[in-house]
């Protein structure tokens, strides 16, 4: 998540820019994923994280911000994306647990078997998509802890 309201996090702009560089590089590559989540008539797809963890005056509101498509859902202008990048939308904080996303199957269908995640939030999405790596044998992966800052670092308010 870069955004204008989180400056530090653009700081992290160009060393994933000359990850997601050296990887295609080498012949590797590239997805990027963002978080959305969908709007339903209870609420949300991720009901039991939202009416558990955010306020009751801006749920609506947060839900209505994280719709694909929106502005914040998108990869951030600064990144450098090419053509043959892929995309992906996960609805958790995961983008590997069962449900959340098509990575898994992404990664199975091109043979892809080492894994570099990046990202602003280490310890909240980078972490928790890196958890199930192993399961995905015969996988590897690695959180690239340089190119990632902690949700406490962004005024986040939770580490």
């Amino acid at each position: 998540m870069i955004s204008p309201g989180l400056p530090l996090s653009r700081a992290l702009v160009a060393p994933i820019n000359r990850l997601a560089g050296g990887l295609r590089k080498a012949g590797g590559q590239v997805i990027w994923i963002n978080h959305a989540n969908v709007a339903t008539a209870s609420g949300s797809d991720w009901s039991g994280f939202f009416d558990r963890f955010v306020a009751a005056d801006v749920r609506q509101r947060t839900i209505e911000s994280l719709a694909p498509g929106r502005e914040g859902q998108q990869v951030w202008a600064g990144l450098d994306v090419h053509a043959q990048d892929l995309h992906i939308i996960k609805n958790r904080y995961s983008a590997l647990i069962p449900g959340s996303s098509s990575l898994e199957r992404v990664l199975r269908s091109l043979g892809l078997e080492t894994v570099l995640i990046a990202g602003t939030k280490t310890n909240v999405c980078c972490e928790s998509t890196a958890g199930p790596v192993p399961r995905l044998r015969p996988h590897r992966g690695d959180v690239r802890g340089n190119q990632g800052g902690r949700a406490h670092d962004f005024g986040h308010g939770f580490d």
